[in-house]
This record gives structure tokens, C-alpha cells and sequence, in this order.
């Protein structure tokens, strides 16, 4: 080396060993002078330039500011090789280096156009030398740092193929030297890159290949180089995603096994290098996963919290690792509560919370962490059972939906849209939505929460896949932000817990009562290996359960001498590892002016009720509606419904039954298995919950709980009483006796068989002296403004809707169709000023929705109507074909207007018409009939 360049890179070294920031600027600038000055050539180059690539990190730590104009100068310094190949090389190292730097300040696009001159340049010098390892190595770290950036951006196929080529890069290099531990260790790292993708789009299969060959290729590299720390972390980063996916299929032992050793090689890691921030991570990670299989080891969350606290305190900017601390306080608080250490339980859930804060704090683009911080505020309740001041929760929902929004915006995949909605969004809308109708405010201030509900589902669902386009006006936004700023969404949470214990002290009234009920149906699975703990536990339940039907101000509800209410809920309980399937039935009455309460809970064995709803929805959406509209099924998806029948916990006999005819392609056949899943649902309810219910008792009332609530279960009662649904929203209203005009409303469209429907009706109630508006949406372009202006108009008698309906499965909304472009949807519904005696919703799928978890009922669109002013909807739980749907609206207002009967006997004098005659398919099955009883003129 020229003796004034070695002089001054021995100064360099003293300096650097000092960190003296400025005097190393100085001489760096030196350096280059000299450079430029004194006769150098390729040799000397290579080896200051190799000095420099080697102590960059050293330097970037020195004088960060300067290091990127550093990098530049290398890179002009890289120019002066006569060598194109030792050019090209330092050239790709040069921009590389470059590309970290803005990644790591979070300028992605700067730092993806870095890595596209690396890559250039690199395949420039693999095209000169095809034998330089290398280049090949380097080549492989540049793809693999762009596939890292288009997976943060939301590109999961692009992500995909830079792996793709990052593994054929890497290979190339052990091909040319095998011993080579960094490019197999780096292989391992794609391989396992590309099972996240593969794991996160579903292909759960993929993706356990993709970890099998990382962990393959890891074990290449530590048995080349043992203190290889980071492929020794990387192997148990890829045994616990193994372990997970094992977990997903239901192979706890594998599972368990696959989380172990996760745990030996990430302690391998942190031995030989006890600073790696991702070593500890893995480790936090596989051991929380390990916990949350082996539950009542709780010492095992312990190990997490420990590794995963070393991890921050290395890395205090690792957001990952911070949420990870978060949830495995939050299991640790889990086995507290379950323990009946309710203090424990709350200081690890505050903790929990704290933890999930500064994770988002540090990276906004958390979904997860904003999620949980939502179930772990709801957990603090579940603690305290009270009411929970509702503006609190709803702050903390409204902080979830502003940064959801955020993530999503920025997010270019549609099946990353798509997960991230169904996993966060909807719950958080439900949820928003309930408090609303909890809210004992002004009818204003509701509205402004439903306002802000509407807006989320207006841009989420149709400005996202249906318009694809973005908010341009900036006015709904501006309503958010003010509602955002008047619950006050930053309040702590200790406030939050010091309110919680004042309300709690204070207050005992029926909302109070609602909430607690919906917390402990929420907490749906009970497991422990004590066999007297689990009965005292179980007793406790069903005693809380007792009290509080009983705390229920059901003199509110003006219970009659002849009416019962039956809350039907469904549990699964965990017994050592035997699952008792438990139907509790609680039993509400008024005996001599008295309430009386009874609780019984029946063990159905091996039934699943649970399975019986799946199945008869699959079969519906799935298999009945597409051949009614002669449309042909996937042969893959019989294949999937198949095996998900095979794999139910329903009757032996009915699942032999439906398998023997499952392929067969029949509408008539499936229509027929789906009355065999009803049947065994009303047997199981008609032996259980008929004999319950004294005999002077006519009128039931019926508030199944969960999954029931997806399938008919007032057939079972409907032979012998008059039966309806009496949603808990309802309970929060006093029944008292309305009187209206004999006013209608029909509103329908000009198709042949809505309009033939709409005139029978309109027919029936004139003969009774009703004043009827035909309302024909046709003739109008503003359909939905024009049909909310007539709602509000007048108190409506009747209102009955002659459209079509629809659920979406995927958005999990249902709506009533007014147009190709308008349909109207359950927060329109919310948003209005009703007051109706009755809705009749002559459309398909009405009352179809999927089960938020937490709450007792599902929320479709007849709920909406029905917490919005209006005292009784017919509503309907599949698709109804128009000559029967006309067939019921004529029958059930015949019975109601002509025959005089209450809204209970006119609908159940329906159903048993249309039984009698047996005509479509059961069609009794399809209505349900909810809500409070009033006088009909």
C-alpha cells in the first residue's frame, strides 16, 4: 500500500477506536485527497475499499450524518478500477450499503432503487466471473433486501419472486464454494421468507416445505461454522413457524415438539452472541407458543416475558418484539384470571397494554397490536363485570378504526385488504356498533357514533372493492376527527380503571346486567386439569348465570302470567382433555306476580351445535343457492365440505347419512340433507328445553345465544306455543302497548313476482280498511334517499319490504337490494329516526351474518330495525324463493289482519299452514319472527 495512504488509515484506527466523529470526517476526507493525488492502482484500491466495506458499520456508528456522502465517494472511488469486474463489485457493494442506510431511516423507494443498482451491478461482474462467489452472495442479499420492502409495502407476489431469485442466487454461491456458512445460513433466511408469504395467503402446506428447507439449510451453516449465532436463531425461527402451523392443523404434539426445539436452537443463538436482539425474539416467540399449548404450566409465559425483555433492552426500537412482550403478559394474566387472582390478572393485563402501546408507538403499521389493544381493554372488563363508562370503550374502538384505516390505505395487496378487514376490522365495527345501542345519551350523539361507523364501512367495503376509489372529500373525515377528539381517546387506561371501580360501586342498572351476560358467554372455553376446581368453576357459572336473569329488570318487559323466556346457550368445557358439550338453558317466568328463574345445564356428549350451524350455512351459500341458479359446483369445494363434514361432531347416523349423498350435484338432495341436520337440532332441543317449560306457559320467548342464533330453533317449540326471538337489545327498551293508524307501506320494485307479491299484500290490508302507499322504487334514480325519507315520514302500521337480499359473506354484510348501484344496509337503518309496529322483510337472507365473538347475537339487518324503534320484524335466515316468500306474506297477513291474532300466533299459525302442505322444502324454516309485542289494528 502507498506508505502516505497506510500512514493515514493507521490514524483512521485510532481515531475510530476513540469514536472522534468530526476528526474522523476530517481524514476521511484526507484519504480521499491522497487518493486522488498519488499514482494508485487496482491492488490498492481493492484493499482499502475491502477495509472500508469492512469497518462501514463501525464508521456509520462514528458520524452517521456523514456516512451516506461516504458511501458516494466509495462509489466514485469504485470508478477508478481499470478492472470491470472489481469495478462492478465495489459499484454493487457501494449502492447496497446505500440501500441499507435508507431503509433503516425508512426511505423504502430510495432504498429500493439502491438495491436495483446493486443487483445491476453485481450481475454486471457475474457476467465478467461466473465463478466469483461473492458476487453471487451479494447478488442473493440485494433480492433479498427488496423482497423485504415489497412484503412491509404489502406486495406479497413481488416479495415472493425476489426470494425466489434470492435462493437461486445463493445456491449458485454454495455451488461454488460449499463452505461457505453465510451463504448457506442466508438461503436458510429466503427459504424461510417465503413460508411467512405462503403461511399469511393460507398455503399452510407451501409454506411448512418452505421451513423444512430453511431449517435444512441452517443446519449447513452451523455445522460449517458453530458460532454462527444468527443461523442458529433463524433455525428456531423456523421450528416455531413449523410449530404453528401444526398448531393450526390440530397436531398439538408435533406442535409442542416443533416449539421445543425452536427453543434449544434460539438458545444456541443468545449463548454465542447474548447481544442479538432477534435470538432473544425467537426465543420470547416459541416460548410463548409452547405456553399457549401448555396452559397450565404458567411459568412458561415467565421465560417469554424474560427473553422478549432482553430483546428490547438490546433493540428498544423492535415494535415486534415489544407486542410479543404485550400478549404474553396478556396469557399470563389469562392463567391469573383463571386462577381467581384477579388482582395478579389486572397488572398483567395493564402491563400488557402498556407493552402493545410503545409497539405501536414505535411502528404505526401494527395491525395486531392495535387489535389486541382493543381485547385488552375488554379484558380489564371482563375482570371488573361492570358497566364499562361507554365512551371509554368506544375512544378506544375509534383509535383501532383510525390506524386500521391508516395501515390499509397504504396496503397494495387485495388479499392483504382483504385478511386484514376480516381479521380487524369487523369486530371493531360490531363492537362500535353495539356500544351505540347501549348509549344512554342524546339520540345526537348516537347518531354521530353510527355516523362514524357508516363512514369506516362506506370507505372499507365499497370505496375498497366495490368503486376502488379513494376518498377524495376530506368532510367525513373532518366528522371523525372531531368524534375521535370528543371521546377522548388518548384518556389511560388507569382513568379508565378508577371509572370502572366507581361505576361499579354505583351502579346495578339492566345495561349493567346486559354487559356482564355478554361477557361471560364470551368466554366460551374453560380448561383445567383440576377436576373439583372445574365443578366449583362450572357452579359458579351457572349461579352467575342464575343471578343475573334474575338482576334483569324483567318488570321492564311487562312479562306476562302466560309467557316464558328461554336464553339458550351453548359451551364447550374442558375436563382434563375430555370436552363437555353443555346446552344451558336458563328459564324466565312470572309465577303468582313472582319471577322465577331456573337454570338447568344438559351434557349432549359428543354433538357439536356449533357444526350443525357451519354445515347448514355451507350447504346454503354454498351447494342450494348456486344450483337453484344453475350454476355448477367445484368439484374442489365438495371436497373441502366433505371433509369438514367428516371432521363434525354431529350424529354418527347423520353424517353417514349426508356423506352417502354429499357429491350428488341434487339440489333436491341437498335441500333434503339440510332438513336432516334441522331435525337433529329440534330433537336435541325438543327433549331437552320443551319439558322445561310449564304447560300454562304459551308464549315463548327465545334468546339463543352464539351460534345458536344461526339456526331455527324455534321449530322446536313452534308445534306446541307461540314462539318468537327476543333480541337482549330489546331488553334495554320498556314494552309498553303502542297504538298506530291503520297506515302501510309496500315498497318493492317493478319485477313481475316482487310486484305480484307487493299487490296481494296491499290487497289483503285494504279489505281491512288500511290506508296503503305502494311505494315502487322503479320509477326513481335516488332509490335509497327517497325509500329513508318515506321511513321517517309517518309512524308506519306495517312496513313490508318486496325486495331482494343479500349477504356477503367475505364483507359480512347483509343488505336489501334497491338497485344495481344502491342497496340499502343495517347502518343505514341505524342512522334512521323509525317508529313502526311492524317490518316485514320479504327478502333473502335477512337474518344471515357470521357470529361476532363476544356477543350473544348476530348482527344482520332485522337487528338493526329492531334497535331502531320498531317493535316486531319477519325476517328470514336463507334464501326464499318468490313463490313461496309471496305464499308466507299472504298467509301471515291474512292470519295477522283478518284473523285478528297477535304478531306470536299469526306466525306460528303460518308455519304451520305451510308445513301442513309441505310444499318448498320445509319453507317454516326459513322465517323467524322477533321482537316485542304490541297491539296490530
Amino acid at each position: 500500500m502507498n506508505p502516505k495512504i497506510e500512514a493515514l488509515i493507521n490514524q483512521l484506527e485510532e481515531l475510530k477506536n476513540k469514536s472522534d466523529s468530526e476528526a474522523c470526517k476530517n481524514l476521511f476526507g484526507t484519504v480521499i485527497e491522497v487518493l486522488k493525488n498519488e499514482p494508485t492502482n487496482d491492488e490498492i484500491l481493492e484493499e482499502l475499499l475491502s477495509y472500508f466495506w469492512k469497518e462501514g458499520d463501525k464508521i456509520n456508528q462514528i458520524c452517521p450524518d456523514y456516512y451516506t456522502s461516504f458511501l458516494k465517494i466509495l462509489g466514485n472511488l469504485s470508478e477508478l478500477f481499470s478492472d470491470d469486474k472489481l469495478k462492478y463489485f465495489h459499484l454493487g457493494v457501494s449502492w447496497y450499503r446505500s440501500g441499507k442506510i435508507h431503509k433503516e431511516k425508512g426511505n423504502l423507494d430510495d432504498a429500493m432503487n439502491c438495491f436495483k443498482n446493486a443487483i445491476r451491478y453485481y450481475e454486471n461482474t457475474v457476467n465478467i466471473d461466473s465463478n466469483l462467489a461473492n458476487a453471487w452472495y451479494n447478488l442473493g442479499l440485494s433480492w433479498a433486501k427488496s423482497g423485504k420492502i415489497h412484503k412491509e409495502k404489502g406486495n406479497l407476489d413481488d416479495a415472493m419472486n425476489c426470494f425466489k431469485n434470492a435462493i437461486r442466487y445463493y445456491e449458485n454461491t454454495v455451488k461454488i464454494n460449499p463452505n461457505f456458512a453465510d451463504a448457506w445460513y442466508n438461503l436458510g433466511l429466503s427459504w424461510a421468507r417465503s413460508g411467512e408469504i405462503h403461511k399469511e395467503k393460507g398455503n399452510l402446506d407451501d409454506a411448512m416445505n418452505c421451513f423444512k428447507n430453511a431449517i435444512r439449510y441452517c443446519k449447513n451453516a452451523v455445522k460449517i461454522n458453530p458460532n454462527l449465532a444468527n443461523a442458529w436463531s433463524n433455525l428456531g425461527f423456523s421450528w416455531a413457524k413449523s410449530g404453528e402451523i401444526r398448531k393450526e392443523k390440530g397436531n398439538l404434539d408435533d406442535a409442542m415438539n416443533c416449539f421445543k426445539n425452536a427453543i434449544r436452537y434460539c438458545e444456541n443463538a443468545v449463548k454465542i452472541n447474548p447481544n442479538l436482539a432477534n435470538a432473544w425474539y425467537n426465543l420470547g416467540v416459541s416460548w410463548q407458543k409452547l405456553g399457549e399449548i401448555h396452559k397450565e404450566k404458567g411459568n412458561i409465559f415467565d421465560n417469554s416475558i424474560r427473553c422478549l425483555e432482553n430483546a428490547v433492552k438490546i433493540n428498544p426500537n423492535f415494535a415486534d418484539a415489544w407486542y410479543n412482550l404485550g400478549v404474553s403478559w396478556a396469557r399470563s394474566g389469562e392463567i391469573h384470571k383463571e386462577k381467581g387472582n384477579l388482582d395478579d390478572a389486572m397488572n398483567c393485563f395493564k402491563n400488557a397494554i402498556r407493552y402493545c402501546e410503545n409497539a405501536v408507538n414505535i411502528d404505526p403499521n401494527l395491525a395486531n397490536a392495535w387489535s389486541d389493544l382493543g381485547i385488552l381493554w375488554r379484558m380489564l372488563i371482563k375482570i371488573i363485570p361492570i358497566k364499562p363508562l361507554l365512551n371509554t370503550a368506544i375512544s378506544y374502538e375509534l383509535t383501532i378504526l383510525f390506524n386500521l384505516k391508516r395501515i390499509i390505505d397504504g396496503l397494495n395487496s387485495k388479499l392483504l385488504i382483504e385478511s386484514y378487514i376480516n381479521k380487524f376490522v369487523f369486530s371493531s365495527l360490531d363492537r362500535l356498533l353495539f356500544y351505540s345501542s347501549l348509549h344512554k345519551n342524546s339520540l345526537t350523539e348516537k347518531k354521530e357514533i353510527l355516523e362514524a361507523v357508516e363512514q369506516f364501512k362506506g370507505y372499507f367495503f365499497f370505496k375498497e372493492f366495490v368503486g376502488k376509489q379513494q376518498i377524495t372529500d376530506n368532510t367525513n373525515l373532518n366528522k371523525l376527527l372531531k368524534l375521535h377528539e370528543k371521546f377522548n381517546v388518548n384518556k389511560t387506561i388507569e382513568n379508565a380503571l378508577h371509572s370502572l371501580k366507581n361505576a361499579m360501586q354505583k351502579d346495578n342498572s339492566i345495561d349493567t346486567n346486559l354487559l356482564r351476560y355478554i361477557i361471560l358467554e364470551s368466554e366460551a372455553e374453560n380448561s383445567t386439569n383440576n377436576k373439583e376446581k372445574t365443578r366449583e368453576i362450572e357452579q359458579i357459572f351457572y349461579d352467575t348465570l342464575k343471578n343475573i336473569s334474575v338482576n334483569f329488570n324483567f318488570d321492564n318487559l311487562n312479562l306476562k302470567t302466560n309467557e316464558t323466556i328461554v336464553y339458550l346457550l351453548f359451551r364447550e368445557i374442558a375436563i382434563y382433555r375430555d370436552i363437555k358439550r353443555v346446552l344451558t338453558i336458563i328459564l324466565v317466568y312470572k309465577n303468582g306476580g313472582e319471577i322465577k328463574v331456573n337454570t338447568k345445564n344438559y351434557d349432549i356428549g359428543g354433538t357439536n351445535i356449533d357444526d350443525y350451524a357451519e354445515i347448514s350455512y355451507l350447504l346454503n351459500a354454498k351447494l342450494i343457492l348456486p344450483l337453484a341458479s344453475n350454476k355448477n359446483l367445484d368439484d374442489n369445494l365438495l371436497k373441502d365440505i366433505k371433509n369438514k363434514i367428516e371432521r363434525s361432531l354431529i350424529r354418527d347416523e347423520t353424517k353417514n347419512y349426508i356423506l352417502d349423498f354429499i357429491e350428488s350435484n341434487s339440489l333436491k338432495e341437498f335441500l333434503l340433507i339440510r332438513r336432516k341436520l334441522f331435525a337433529d337440532v329440534i330433537d336435541i332441543l325438543k327433549r331437552h328445553v320443551l319439558p322445561l317449560i310449564p304447560k300454562d306457559k304459551t308464549r315463548v320467548y327465545i334468546s339463543p345465544i352464539g351460534e345458536l342464533n344461526r339456526l331455527p330453533v324455534h321449530i322446536a317449540l313452534i308445534d306446541e306455543k307461540e314462539v318468537s326471538y327476543l333480541p337482549t337489545a330489546k331488553l334495554l327498551e320498556k314494552r309498553i302497548q303502542l297504538t298506530f293508524s291503520k297506515k302501510a307501506l309496500i315498497v318493492f320494485t317493478e319485477e313481475k313476482q316482487l310486484k305480484d307479491e307487493a299487490v296481494e299484500v296491499e290487497k289483503i290490508l285494504k279489505e281491512d280498511g288500511y290506508f296503503v302507499e305502494m311505494l315502487n322504487l322503479s320509477q326513481y334514480s335516488n332509490r335509497k334517499e327517497i325509500l329513508k325519507k318515506k321511513l321517517e315520514e309517518k309512524d308506519w302500521n306495517i312496513v313490508h319490504f318486496v325486495l331482494h337480499g343479500k349477504y356477503d359473506e367475505d364483507t359480512n354484510m347483509s343488505y336489501l337490494i334497491l338497485s344495481p348501484t344502491e342497496n340499502l344496509t343495517r347502518e343505514d337503518i341505524y342512522l334512521m329516526n323509525l317508529n313502526i309496529n311492524l317490518v316485514s322483510l320479504s327478502s333473502c337472507e335477512t337474518y344471515t351474518n357470521k357470529k361476532v365473538e363476544g356477543f350473544d347475537e348476530i348482527n344482520a339487518i332485522e337487528k338493526a330495525f329492531l334497535v331502531n324503534n320498531v317493535q316486531r320484524v319477519i325476517s328470514t335466515y336463507y334464501a326464499v324463493f318468490s313463490k313461496g316468500a309471496k305464499e308466507f306474506s299472504t298467509s301471515y297477513f291474512k292470519q295477522l289482519i283478518k284473523e285478528n291474532h297477535n304478531f306470536e300466533k299469526a306466525f306460528r299459525n303460518t308455519v304451520l299452514e305451510l308445513k301442513q302442505k309441505g310444499e318448498d322444502e320445509y319453507m317454516f324454516f326459513r322465517y323467524t319472527s322477533k321482537g316485542q309485542d304490541t297491539i296490530v289494528i
